[in-house]
């Protein structure tokens, strides 16, 4: 079974619900995630009563090269503090340890709020050594808030996943290679969505040429109400590219 570029082996699923309790579990030999890694010995499962879940995520290859994890998630409804006549989503995100590849993974216990027009994210960390992943803060209709992301020793190959089609042989490879570094502020996006960023790839490449290590800085100028957006490289002491402009969220154009 494919999904998304998503691809299930020997998928099973069963679901059963005694009043007033919902469980579903699905079970796979294997799961080609975006045709990136292999999750050997697959589950998911959901267990359900009114207005609270349980989440987990299991998978296991047992070999010598590591590739396992185990995500646990709780859920349950409050009240919203943007309307209380709605109510808001509150997950709890448990701490895990993933292996990817025989490389040890984990995520810090967190919490997510989703209400109607908001979401709020406090500090979902996932590290490896020194490498990490950071997202913390809300998106709302307050322009004032702002969503923090930020990123360290990232490899950006999964992006050649994104970019390739298989039903197009004809299609060249952009064979992105790099590591990214740096932090990401996203605010206002019900009204005019704003991104600020100070982004380097270390040892960038693409259509397998190198460009060493590219840069892509993006700051708010206050004056002109625009994103000023610069991006440059440096390969081997020299620069290869240097491109400037802006971004003008009133006009939604660059």
């Amino acid at each position: 079974f494919a999904f998304k570029g998503n691809l299930f082996r020997d998928l099973s699923l069963e679901a059963n619900y005694e009043a007033p309790e919902l469980t579903v579990s699905l079970k796979s030999s294997s799961l080609l995630l975006l045709g990136q890694s292999e999750l050997k010995g697959f589950s998911a499962d959901l267990n359900t009563i009114p207005d609270k879940f349980d989440f987990t995520l299991n998978w296991d290859n047992q070999d010598a090269n590591l590739n396992r994890g185990n995500f646990t998630a709780k859920g349950y409804f409050i009240k919203s503090e943007n309307d209380k006549s709605k109510p808001a989503l509150n997950i709890e995100i448990g701490s895990s340890d993933i292996y990817s590849r025989n490389n040890p993974w984990q995520i810090r216990p967190s919490h997510i709020t989703i209400d109607s027009n908001s979401l709020s994210i406090n500090k979902l960390y996932i590290s490896n050594k020194d490498n990490y992943y950071l997202i913390n803060g809300t998106v709302s209709e307050n322009p004032g808030d702002t969503l923090y992301l930020k990123f360290k020793g990232i490899d950006i190959s999964w992006l050649n996943v994104l970019t390739s089609r298989k039903n197009n042989p004809d299609q060249i490879s952009l064979a992105f290679k790099g590591k990214l570094n740096g932090d990401v502020m996203l605010s206002d996006v019900y009204r005019n969505p704003l991104l600020e960023s100070n982004l380097k790839i270390i040892g960038f490449s693409m259509l397998q040429s190198d460009y060493g290590d590219l840069s892509v800085l993006s700051t708010w100028n206050n004056e002109k109400k625009v994103a000023d957006i610069r991006a440059s490289n440096l390969l081997d002491g020299k620069k290869m590219l240097d491109i400037s402009g802006y971004y003008d969220p009133a006009l939604k154009s660059i």
